[in-house]
């Protein structure tokens, strides 16, 4: 089932979304709710929802922060905002940020279901994408590693840049790598390396970084001198229970544990 986040500060809203949703029908389950964005941004992160339902008016984080800030981290989240804002300015916003859709007030049940249904579409023509790139051989704890591979075999096909920026990225694996810092090295806009980096090796930039992580974890796992969290730590998660979550949901089990 495909796991939704809701976020809003009114109460009688968040448990209409909840209680009044077929959720079953969508084959969703709610795995968290919040009513600030601050709380919000932390069981996203924890929860790892593919989809998240927010109000774009909340204390903490509004919902275009919110976004712009789980994006940073998890691009491939939908979000889908909830808001009695119409502009223009607030369509720009919603774009660029790379929001899925917005419903507006006073929510209408059909149309968030329909929208709901179009973002796990969405999700489920990714993750074909995704793994068409994948050696037809590669069974399930392995996808990790072919991701990486599948890119690095191609760099000689990538720009100058593109290929400066695996080797950066190789250098500083055991550092916090981000978008920004990353552009900021090499004196371009994040935008714009985000582009180029997907152009040229068909996969995003934050995706590949995690997956480079996850990869040289597993590695440093088979380790028996090293604890989970120190490994996380040596990774670049400073927060255990995200590395945790990150890590089992690429992977498919625990770090720490063997594969079933």
């Amino acid at each position: 089932m495909y796991k939704v986040a809701i976020m809003d500060d009114n109460q009688i809203v968040l448990d209409s979304i909840l209680k009044t949703i077929d959720w079953e029908g969508l084959d969703c389950t709610v795995c968290c709710t919040a009513d600030n964005g601050i709380d919000g941004r932390a069981k996203i992160l924890s929860h790892c929802p593919d989809i998240v339902i927010t109000d774009i008016m909340m204390p903490g984080f509004d919902g275009l922060e919110l976004t712009r800030l789980i994006k940073q981290e998890m691009p491939g989240i939908k979000f889908i905002l909830i808001t009695g804002y119409s502009s223009m300015d607030f369509a720009r916003q919603s774009i660029r940020l790379g929001v899925f859709d917005y419903i507006p007030k006073p929510i209408d049940n059909e149309e968030l279901m329909k929208v709901i249904r179009e973002a796990i579409q969405k999700i489920e023509e990714e993750h074909k994408e995704k793994q068409g790139v994948l050696p037809d051989a590669a069974q399930p704890q392995d996808q990790v590693l072919a991701f990486i591979e599948g890119v690095k075999n191609n760099r000689k096909n990538y720009s100058a840049l593109v290929q400066q920026v695996l080797d950066y990225i190789e250098k500083n694996l055991y550092s916090d790598l981000s978008l920004k810092k990353t552009a900021d090295e090499f004196f371009i806009s994040p935008s714009y390396l985000s582009s180029l980096f997907k152009k040229d090796t068909g996969q995003s930039f934050i995706s590949y970084v995690t997956m480079s992580k996850l990869n040289q974890a597993k590695l440093l796992l088979a380790n028996p001198r090293y604890k989970v969290y120190e490994v996380g730590n040596m990774v670049g998660y400073k927060d255990y229970s995200y590395f945790y979550q990150v890590f089992k949901k690429y992977y498919g089990y625990a770090p720490g544990k063997a594969p079933e």
